[in-house]
């Protein structure tokens, strides 16, 4: 009986189990969302300070140089447009290194120098640089503080070839700047490129070499100018530096050989400044002053130009004669038939002459 009972029991508390009302587990919390990783914060070293411009003369005309091609250019790319702009930084440095702030002149002396020297060693290397305008500005600006080593030599040379025109006639200026006697290798080279470079402007710097007084009397030197001056095929720019440089070489005795020149307009000039200028004698005076008053009343032969030369500084004043070179010039004036700029320089050279003490 108590087993029927227990099982009764047992089967309703089944029953009530399965009857009853089952509760809704909670619904589940979302899953945290996940945490931003926080950013590691780096410092960043700091830059180093900027370094201070060097105050070293030779660094400081180094640095202008190289700035060059920033210069609005000219129409050949290379030059500056304005130079007197563009050098300015170039020529304020130079100060610097040519006279430098030392009042021992001894000391001063020696200073210099020694910065000549190290910008000398920079320039050697910017006639290389890569830059067409710091090349074009090293000839340019420093025929006289250039070395003389071979590899500087053999590089204005080459520059010397140059397409760009000033960079090619500066480079031959550089070349040629320093004459000495004793330097018989620059005599010959100047020989060979007077004789056949491929430019008359080059050319003449090469005659430029020769028409010096440092070969004052030497007979072949003379030769070698009067030979391009007499060769009337000649390119004029080298035949008029030919005639001017035979008034540095030659001497009294070759007054007259000079003088012949007087009569050829294309050197005219040459020939004045040669007598006038170059040799400033007595007897090159008295050449010219002839010549003058031989051609004073037949107009169209004179050049004006010329005749601008014709009254020398007051140094050499006491060896012309003032009385005949009035005439002349008056007689200019009095001619009909001449250029008028011939008249008004005939004109101011009587004014000059008027006022020279007697």
């Amino acid at each position: 009986m108590f087993k029927h009972i227990n099982a009764t029991i047992l089967a309703f508390s089944i029953l009530a189990a399965g009857c009853a009302k089952k509760e809704e587990a909670p619904p589940a919390s979302p899953p945290p969302a996940a945490a931003k990783p926080v950013e590691k914060i780096v410092e960043k070293p700091a830059a180093p300070p900027a370094e201070a411009p060097s105050t070293d003369p030779v660094d400081v005309y180094v640095s202008a140089l190289k700035q060059t091609p920033r210069c609005v250019k000219a129409e050949d790319g290379i030059a500056a447009k304005d130079y007197s702009a563009c050098l300015k930084p170039l020529w304020d440095a130079a100060k610097s290194i040519d006279d430098p702030a030392i009042e021992d002149f001894a000391a001063k002396t020696a200073k210099s120098k020694e910065l000549k020297a190290k910008l000398a060693q920079q320039l050697a290397l910017t006639l290389s640089d890569k830059d067409r305008t710091v090349v074009f500005y090293t000839v340019f600006q420093n025929q006289t503080r250039l070395d003389a080593t071979p590899t500087t030599v053999a590089r204005l040379e080459q520059l010397m070839d140059d397409e760009h025109a000033g960079t090619a006639e500066w480079a031959a200026i550089a070349r040629f700047v320093k004459r000495d006697k004793a330097d018989t290798a620059t005599q010959e080279k100047a020989k060979a490129v007077l004789k056949e470079h491929k430019t008359s402007v080059v050319r003449g710097v090469a005659c430029q070499y020769f028409g010096n007084d440092t070969w004052k009397d030497d007979r072949t030197v003379f030769e070698l100018l009067k030979g391009y001056a007499d060769n009337k095929a000649e390119d004029k720019h080298v035949r008029s530096c030919a005639v001017s440089g035979m008034g540095y070489v030659g001497d009294d005795k070759d007054v007259k050989t000079i003088a012949g020149f007087l009569p050829d307009k294309d050197v005219q000039y040459s020939a004045f400044y040669a007598l006038q200028a170059a040799m400033h004698t007595k007897a090159s005076f008295d050449a010219l002053i002839k010549f003058v008053a031989d051609h004073a009343k037949k107009p169209g032969t004179l050049d004006f130009g010329a005749l601008i030369i014709l009254v020398p500084f007051d140094t050499y004043l006491p060896l012309f004669d003032v009385a005949k070179a009035k005439k002349a010039m008056a007689d200019i004036v009095a001619t009909p038939g001449q250029e008028q700029f011939v008249v008004d320089q005939a004109k101011k050279n009587l004014e000059q002459l008027d006022a020279v003490k007697k």
